[in-house]
C-alpha cells in the first residue's frame, strides 16, 4: 500500500502539464510487420501490384473514363440570308427565259394541290434577298415561291364600277361583293423568284459550358483563342464529293442554298417524292424544304479518336445537313403589302392590296457533341480504389508465403502470434525468476536499487571498452557509459510513473525496461498465481513440504552471498 500511494504521489506531482501526462495519453500504435527476405515471394508481390497500377492506366485510358464530357450549350445563333451570287447570275443572263432559270414560265412546274392552294402556271420574278428572307431566333428562311393574290375594292355604287369590273374580268380575276356595298376584284399568280438558289445562308454561333469542364466559351467571331473564356471555333463541312471545307474562326459559316442543299442530297429542281400527292409530285421549289444544320462539337485532338488532357481547350465543330421531306416548309401568310390605303366608311371602301402565301427553304440548327475535361474527382475515386486494390495484393502474397511456399509453417509461426494466458503468466514468472538474479548481481551494495554507479561498474566490467572499433570512430570510454547509465534511470522513473528519483531504479522499474511488464504489472501477477495455487485440482499434486525446504534454502543461500564480496563477473547467473 505505501508504494501504491508514493506511485499516485510521484503520478500527481507531475501534473496535467506534464511531459508524462501527455506521452500516455497522446499514443500511437505501429502494427508489427515482419519481413520476408525471400526474393521469388517479394517478385510475385511487386508484380501483383504492378498488374493492379497496369489495370488502373488501361481503365482510364481505354474508355477515356478519365475525362468527364458534355454537350456545349448554344448561347447564340445568328443566321441571315444574303444576296450572294444571285445578282451576278441575273446579270449575266439575256433574259428569264434563259436556260439559267429552267423554272421560269415553266408549264411542268405547275402544281394544284386544291382551289386554295393553286401554283399554276408560275411566273418568275425579281427580288433583292432581303424581301424574301425571314429571320427568327436560331432559323432562317427564304421563299422560293409564293402564291400571290391582287385584292382591288372599290363601294359598289361608284360612277366606274362597271369600267373597274370589265377590267378585273379582263385581268381572269374574281369578283366578290360584300354586304351588297363593297365590290372587289381577286387576281392571283404563282411567282418564282429569280436565283434564290444562289443567295446565301451564313451564320455565327457560340457556346459555352459548366464549371464541370472548365467554364468554356467560344464563338465564331474570335479570330484567336485568348483564354478559357475566348476560344476561336473552327468549323469543318463535308462536301457531297468527299472534299472538306474549313470555316476558320472569325469568318462566317457560309454558302449558297444550292449548296446547302446538295450536301443533303437534293436541289430546289428535284421532285419531292415524299410529300404523297398525286402525280404529278411537286418540286421542292415548290414544296419548300425544311433542313437542319447539326454542329457537332468536339476538342479531340485532329486525327486521334481519343480526347486529350493536354489540348481540351481546342473545340472545334463539325457540320451534318439534314434535309426533311416530308412536310411542305416555308412561312405561309405575310403582313399585306397596301398599294392603295383602305379609305372611306367600312363596307364601301377603296383599297388595294397584295396578300402573299409563301413556300421555301427553313433553315434550323441543333448543337450536339462532346467537349471532355479532366474529371479529377473520378481520377481521385479511381486512384484512391487502387489504392485499396493494392491490398489485394498483399492478400495474394500472404496466401503465398503462408500455405504455398516450401517454409509456409515457419512463415505461419512467425507471422502468427498466439496468446494463451496461462502460457504468457509462467513466461512471465520465469522472466521475473531470471531478472531477479541478473538485478541481485548488479546491485553491489545488495540495498534493493541499482545506481548509475552499479550499470558503469557493470559495463566496464563486461569488456566493451576493449572491444575493436573502426577507423574514425571512438571507443567505448566513461563518459559514454556514464551517459548510458543516465539515461537508464531518467527514462525508466518517467516511463513507469513511480516516485521522482533519478539516481536509481528499484526492481519494479528494472522490469519494466527490460519487458516483463509490459503485458501486466508485477502484483497483478502474484494475485493470479496466488489465486491459481488455491485451485484444489492443483494443490492436491503439489508437495508443499518440499517447495518449502527449497524456498529456505535459497534465503540460506542469500545470506552466504551479502556476507561475501561480489563475485568477479558480476553477469554471471549461478544454475539453481
Amino acid at each position: 500500500d505505501k508504494g501504491i500511494a508514493i506511485d499516485m504521489v510521484g503520478q500527481m506531482s507531475r501534473g496535467f502539464f506534464s511531459e508524462y501526462f501527455w506521452n500516455r495519453t497522446l499514443v500511437y500504435q505501429i502494427p508489427q510487420r515482419v519481413t520476408l527476405q525471400i526474393w521469388q515471394i517479394g517478385l510475385f508481390h511487386k508484380c501483383c501490384q504492378l498488374a493492379i497500377v497496369i489495370y488502373l492506366i488501361w481503365s482510364l485510358w481505354d474508355n477515356s473514363s478519365w475525362a468527364y464530357k458534355e454537350v456545349p450549350t448554344a448561347t447564340s445563333t445568328n443566321a441571315w440570308i444574303a444576296p450572294g451570287f444571285a445578282e451576278e447570275k441575273m446579270k449575266s443572263a439575256t433574259s428569264m427565259l434563259s436556260s439559267s432559270f429552267p423554272y421560269c414560265n415553266n408549264a411542268s412546274y405547275s402544281y394544284r394541290d386544291s382551289d386554295v392552294f393553286d401554283y399554276s402556271n408560275p411566273i418568275c420574278k425579281p427580288f433583292y434577298a432581303w424581301e424574301l428572307a425571314t429571320k427568327a431566333p436560331e432559323s432562317a428562311a427564304l421563299t422560293t415561291v409564293y402564291i400571290e393574290a391582287t385584292e382591288k375594292g372599290w363601294p359598289c355604287s361608284s360612277s366606274d364600277h362597271q369600267s373597274k369590273a370589265d377590267d378585273c374580268a379582263a385581268q381572269k380575276g374574281t369578283m366578290t361583293t360584300l354586304f351588297g356595298t363593297q365590290c372587289m376584284c381577286t387576281t392571283r399568280q404563282t411567282v418564282f423568284p429569280i436565283a434564290t438558289e444562289e443567295m446565301t445562308m451564313a451564320f455565327n454561333y457560340a457556346y459555352e459550358t459548366t464549371p464541370m469542364a472548365s467554364s468554356m466559351k467560344g464563338s465564331t467571331l474570335w479570330k484567336e483563342t485568348e483564354s478559357k473564356q475566348h476560344q476561336k471555333i473552327d468549323t469543318e463541312l463535308e462536301l457531297p464529293n468527299g472534299t472538306k471545307r474549313h470555316f476558320k474562326s472569325g469568318n462566317a459559316v457560309s454558302q449558297t442554298i444550292s449548296q446547302w442543299l446538295a450536301i443533303g442530297g437534293l436541289s430546289l429542281d428535284d421532285i419531292n417524292e415524299l410529300n404523297m400527292h398525286p402525280n404529278p409530285n411537286p418540286y421542292f421549289r415548290t414544296t419548300g424544304v425544311n433542313v437542319q444544320i447539326i454542329v457537332e462539337f468536339t476538342n479531340i485532338p485532329k486525327g486521334d479518336t481519343r480526347p486529350s488532357a493536354m489540348d481540351k481547350t481546342s473545340v472545334r465543330a463539325k457540320l451534318k445537313v439534314e434535309p426533311v421531306t416530308s412536310n411542305w416548309a416555308g412561312l405561309a401568310v405575310k403582313a399585306p403589302i397596301y398599294t392603295i390605303y383602305p379609305s372611306g366608311k367600312p363596307g364601301e371602301q377603296e383599297f388595294e392590296r397584295v396578300l402573299r402565301y409563301s413556300q421555301g427553304v427553313v433553315f434550323t440548327f441543333r448543337f450536339t457533341g462532346w467537349v471532355y475535361d479532366v474529371d479529377y474527382r473520378y481520377v481521385m475515386n479511381a486512384i484512391l480504389g487502387s489504392i485499396v486494390l493494392l491490398s489485394v495484393a498483399n492478400t495474394l502474397t500472404n496466401m503465398v508465403a503462408k500455405y504455398v511456399w516450401s517454409t509456409r509453417e515457419m512463415i505461419r509461426n512467425k507471422c502468427t502470434e498466439k496468446l494463451a494466458v496461462g502460457t504468457r503468466l509462467a513466461e512471465i514468472g520465469l522472466q521475473r525468476t531470471m531478472y531477479a538474479r541478473i538485478f541481485f548481481d548488479m546491485d553491489k551494495d545488495k540495498d534493493g536499487y541499482i545506481t548509475a554507479e552499479d550499470i558503469v561498474r557493470t559495463m566496464a566490467a563486461s569488456g566493451l571498452s576493449k572491444l575493436p572499433v573502426d577507423e574514425g570512430e571512438k571507443g567505448f570510454t566513461f563518459e559514454a557509459a556514464s551517459g548510458i547509465a543516465n539515461l537508464i534511470l531518467a527514462r525508466s522513473q518517467e516511463d513507469e510513473g513511480s516516485a521522482v528519483d533519478a539516481s536509481r531504479m528499484d526492481f519494479k522499474e528494472f522490469c519494466h525496461i527490460l519487458g516483463a511488464g509490459s503485458t501486466i504489472s508485477f502484483e497483478k501477477f502474484q494475485n493470479l498465481a496466488l489465486d491459481f495455487a488455491e485451485k484444489k485440482d492443483y494443490t492436491d499434486n503439489v508437495n508443499k513440504n518440499t517447495e518449502q525446504a527449497a524456498y529456505e534454502e535459497g534465503l540460506k543461500e542469500l545470506s552466504k552471498i551479502e556476507r561475501k564480496e561480489a563475485p568477479e563477473n558480476i553477469l554471471s547467473i549461478p544454475h539453481v
